[in-house]
């Protein structure tokens, strides 16, 4: 037999809560008076992007940093730029999720990732095509930055996990099934 966590009286092994019914009861009842509690079920909390401020769900405006965004600009969000989610007027939200993942991932600022692809002239170091959008190559083990690369290069090296003898075999089926 289990004791209810709340008045320790002995209750059925068959209860999910580990209360008692009169405990459980009492416990949905201060839950529903609560303000994050609306229709039988509890709302979701936030954090706005640009000052990390909690949010209530519906909540359409930032208290701490006071500017006006919808839902698609909140953290809690799997994806912020879903449909209705950062517009043309919030640019500044893109910069800031930019400047953020450079930070957190590769530990550079943009400035710095402008100075990568000044330097290599917006060309992709393995293929050398001209390309809008370069992706940061780095050792996965010591995140040293070795580049930066098209989309696919870096596919390609993610494929065969940046592993050379994998490398030289597909070269060399390559070049056994070359057609001249």
């Amino acid at each position: 037999m289990k004791r209810c966590i709340d008045c320790k009286i002995k209750i059925t092994l068959g209860s999910k809560t580990g209360r008692c019914k009169s405990c459980a009861a009492l416990k949905r009842v201060k839950r529903i008076g609560s303000p994050n509690y609306i229709d039988g079920r509890t709302l979701r909390k936030y954090n706005c992007i640009t000052c990390g401020k909690q949010i209530s769900y519906n909540s359409q405006r930032c208290k701490k940093c006071n500017y006006i965004r919808n839902r698609g600009n909140f953290s809690g969000n799997k994806n912020p730029r879903w449909k209705g989610g950062i517009s043309k007027n919030n640019q500044h939200v893109k910069k800031i999720l930019r400047k953020n993942f450079l930070k957190r991932y590769h530990n550079i600022t943009p400035k710095e990732y402008a100075y990568l692809v000044k330097k290599q002239h917006g060309k992709c170091l393995i293929c050398k095509t001209k390309q809008k959008t370069l992706f940061i190559d780095h050792n996965h083990k010591s995140n040293h930055i070795r580049g930066l690369l098209c989309l696919r290069c870096n596919s390609a090296l993610g494929f065969i996990r940046e592993d050379i003898k994998i490398a030289k075999r597909i070269i060399k089926y390559l070049e056994f099934y070359r057609e001249d």
